[in-house]
């Protein structure tokens, strides 16, 4: 009753300026490298301005024309860095001529124009732009750029430094003439904390004198796809690696970068998780790990998920010599993502990783919540996601059991004698009217217990229920993280006060006809025992054929042995409170607590599972006891080769 009258309480702009926020526990999964970096290969802080500098100087002590290149992420301080470096040179008597490469993209206006059938499709969503960077860009000034560049370069008596600077600047038609490229990037999380609390976060096409605020439906539709084309392209020729932590940065030179990523690929990869609050959250994640109570706004704000995986938004951080480096998930994929995923997931799915996890937190959640969990919901299958929003994937999800308190229960499927039309009036009237209904009515619920798994493929209503924590192994669309449509949300308010959304036209056609006898069958499958030892079981828990993804469960008492069969696996420790995990040849290890989530690349190949600690007298948040059999589970695309 305490955690209940406490959140009663909050504060209202403490829970407004919690919506949508991304948080995340300093020095939590970091990944140990087995590579140094050699002599003037990472820099920090200072130490980047100098050697950059130092780079500079000597390309002028040449006496000839020096083109360079600071290319980056928008969002980034490119033009803050520059600004730095130019005036340092000045201050040693370099000339510089600087060039802003933001003047050679097409008008804002333009731009906005050419988005607006993209992006005006729905309040919420949008379609997908598949376009090219260049689309944004004045072909013909950027050709015009293009012969002057190579002019100065001719000239040998010039003796000139000529600085480009900007997002894209780096693009085809000029990456070759550059002496020395530098790329500054930021992670998304950092990008949209910066957007929330400066807003100093810009469209692209923005310019110095009319900046296009960050909008974050454009920057996932259309922004965000040209920025990874971009990037990934130009990875392949940069010289220098920039890290913007404002007011800190990090400097790593292409080749250490290289290794880096190689090294990841070569064992188990912890990406670094962030959390979200949420109306419906609860206290469980909060209490498993104490420190994110002094990163919320209040301890008391409300915890729904954690988010460990999901590819276009998680970053890795790494320790090099004793330096943290914090680099996007997305560029070690680019860099090692045939060893990553395997040849069947890198080829269908274009070098991207679908596979996502997650938690969501219903545990002694407070008032906010009115006594419910998740919203009730379905998400929508490929052939409609594709028609509607220009995704390429379909969005499936699943629900493993991870924690229970009392009345902890599950929402699948429709009941057998549900009215689809009488249940589509009443969402309606809750819709714009506010008038309350009985969900129970319609949709079905279970019990839940510690270690049931519920398959929700698209088309499938469901919802996590009160007093619970779910394990959320799911395969979603590459471009946006994730369709969720709505029927009923209890009539909440969100934390900033507004309605929370509902969406029965996207709802009412992605719903499939699956009532309880059928997702009894089909959706909550009995365990298959696969193999067995003398202290070891591997059961096969879920397998969803219209989403191909598969999901296992390891059970053992000291350890077990696996192989990744040339496919990337993710595996959660639900059971037990620590494991290892150590390759074939002994190389490459990772030790996993309880509710983590570790990348199992493909080329792992073979490795076994120790047990450390079976959490003998260790109660989880709920006051569950732990153990003493360690429990993997195993999540994975169905393997076709």
């Amino acid at each position: 009753m305490r955690i209940l009258a406490m959140k009663e309480k909050l504060d209202a702009d403490i829970l407004k300026h919690s919506k949508g926020a991304w948080y995340s526990i300093p020095g939590e999964a970091i990944n140990k490298l087995t590579i140094s970096a050699e002599e003037n290969e990472l820099f920090e802080d200072e130490r980047v301005f100098g050697k950059i500098i130092s780079q500079i100087q000597d390309q002028s002590q040449r006496g000839e024309p020096c083109l360079i290149a600071f290319d980056g992420f928008l969002g980034t301080k490119l033009r803050e860095i520059v600004s730095r470096v130019d005036e340092e040179l000045k201050n040693r008597g370099i000339e510089t001529h600087l060039l802003d490469f933001s003047e050679y993209f097409r008008g804002s206006n333009e731009i906005k124009n050419e988005l607006e059938p993209y992006l005006n499709v729905d309040p919420e969503w949008g379609r997908v732009y598949r376009g090219r960077p260049k689309d944004f860009l004045d072909l013909r000034r950027v050709e015009e750029l293009r012969r002057y560049c190579q002019r100065m370069k001719r000239n040998k008596r010039l003796g000139l430094i000529t600085i480009v600077y900007g997002t894209f600047s780096a693009v085809p038609p000029l990456r070759k003439l550059y002496d020395i490229i530098y790329f500054i990037d930021i992670t998304i999380e950092r990008l949209f904390r910066r957007l929330r609390e400066t807003g100093e976060a810009y469209a692209l096409g923005s310019r110095l004198n009319s900046p296009v605020p960050l909008d974050p439906k454009r920057f996932f539709y259309a922004d965000y796809v040209l920025l990874r084309k971009h990037k990934k392209y130009l990875l392949n020729y940069i010289d220098w690696y920039i890290l913007d932590e404002y007011p800190n940065y990090k400097m790593i030179s292409a080749s250490l970068l290289n290794r880096i990523c190689s090294d990841l690929a070569e064992g188990p990869i912890r990406p670094k998780p962030f959390y979200i609050p949420g109306v419906w959250g609860g206290e469980w994640i909060k209490s498993l790990k104490p420190k994110l109570r002094e990163v919320l706004l209040s301890p008391d704000v409300p915890l729904s998920w954690e988010i460990d995986l999901v590819d276009i938004l998680q970053s890795v951080r790494v320790s090099v010599d004793g330096t943290i480096l914090e680099i996007p998930l997305l560029i070690v994929l680019w860099k090692e993502g045939k060893r990553i995923l395997g040849k069947y997931v890198y080829k269908k799915y274009r070098g991207r990783l679908p596979l996502t996890m997650s938690y969501d937190d219903t545990y002694n959640s407070g008032s906010l919540a009115k006594g419910e969990g998740l919203a009730i919901q379905v998400h929508p299958g490929r052939s409609y996601l594709k028609r509607r929003f220009n995704e390429n994937f379909g969005h499936h999800e699943s629900y493993y059991i991870l924690d229970v308190g009392p009345g902890a229960k599950t929402y699948q499927g429709l009941k057998e004698d549900a009215d689809v039309t009488e249940f589509y009036e009443d969402v309606i009237k809750a819709k714009e009217h506010g008038v309350p209904f009985d969900h129970n009515k319609y949709v079905d619920s279970f019990p839940s217990r510690r270690g049931d798994l519920f398959l929700n493929p698209a088309g499938t209503i469901h919802a996590s229920g009160r007093n619970q924590v779910v394990l959320e192994p799911d395969l979603i669309p590459l471009e946006f993280p994730g369709y969720v449509f709505h029927f009923y949300d209890y009539l909440r308010i969100d934390l900033d006060g507004k309605p929370r959304g509902i969406h029965p036209e996207h709802a009412f056609q992605a719903l499939k006809n699956r009532r309880t006898r059928w997702v009894v069958e089909h959706l909550q499958l009995k365990p298959k025992l696969l193999r067995a030892g003398d202290d070891w079981r591997e059961y096969l828990i879920g397998e969803c054929r219209e989403a191909e993804y598969m999901m296992c469960r390891l059970e053992f008492l000291t350890e077990i042995g696996d192989n990744t069969h040339g496919t990337v696996q993710l595996l959660t420790l639900v059971d037990g409170k620590t494991v290892v995990i150590k390759s074939k040849d002994g190389k490459k290890e990772f030790k996993l607590n309880f509710g983590e989530t570790v990348i199992i690349p493909a080329s792992y190949g073979e490795y076994t599972i120790e047990c450390l600690d079976h959490g003998d007298g260790w109660r989880t948040p709920a006051g569950t006891p732990v153990g003493p059999t360690c429990k993997i589970l195993k999540f994975f695309i169905k393997h076709h080769e």
